[in-house]
């Protein structure tokens, strides 16, 4: 995967799993409440009784995350080992998360639990991220340095 195409990836996942939330709930059919922008919690966690009695879109983000970590699986696996496993543990636990939370609500025994992890993964993620490209942008500039010697720049 390109460069850039990462990256984006990577933003749009921060943007759907901590700054665009959108909530619903599924208990007596599909009921929108709306869409916010939300800053904090950076980091968050609820297993038991909370006041948010609905579900959010975060596990867009967090698939998107997964997404990124699988296209680029091989190369960062080479560059950061365990890094990537970490993130790859913290994706898919986070996914797991939502989902059981769409089957509680689903079947109405919700009781407010939440999970606001975007930001620190994408924190993870985009240390991933230069981890894997870090290579790159260096053999990108010293093809540049090489051929503007080769043509006397």
């Amino acid at each position: 995967m390109k460069r850039t195409t990462s990256f984006t990836l990577l933003i749009l996942s921060l943007l759907f799993s901590h700054f665009i939330i959108f909530s619903f709930k599924l208990s007596e059919g599909f009921e929108s409440i709306g869409f916010k922008f939300q800053l904090f919690p950076l980091l968050a966690f609820t297993e038991h009784h909370s006041g948010n009695q609905f579900l959010t879109s975060s596990i867009i983000g967090y698939i998107l995350f997964a997404v990124f970590l699988l296209t680029n699986f091989m190369r960062a696996i080479a560059a950061t080992p365990k890094s990537f496993y970490i993130a790859l543990i913290l994706c898919v636990a986070s996914i797991l998360f939502e989902l059981y939370s769409f089957v509680c609500e689903y079947t109405g025994n919700d009781s407010g639990r939440y999970l606001r992890i975007g930001f620190p993964l994408f924190v993870l993620c985009y240390y991933v991220f230069n981890a894997i490209y870090k290579g790159e942008t260096m053999q990108f500039r010293e093809d540049n340095v090489a051929r503007n010697e080769k043509h006397g720049k």
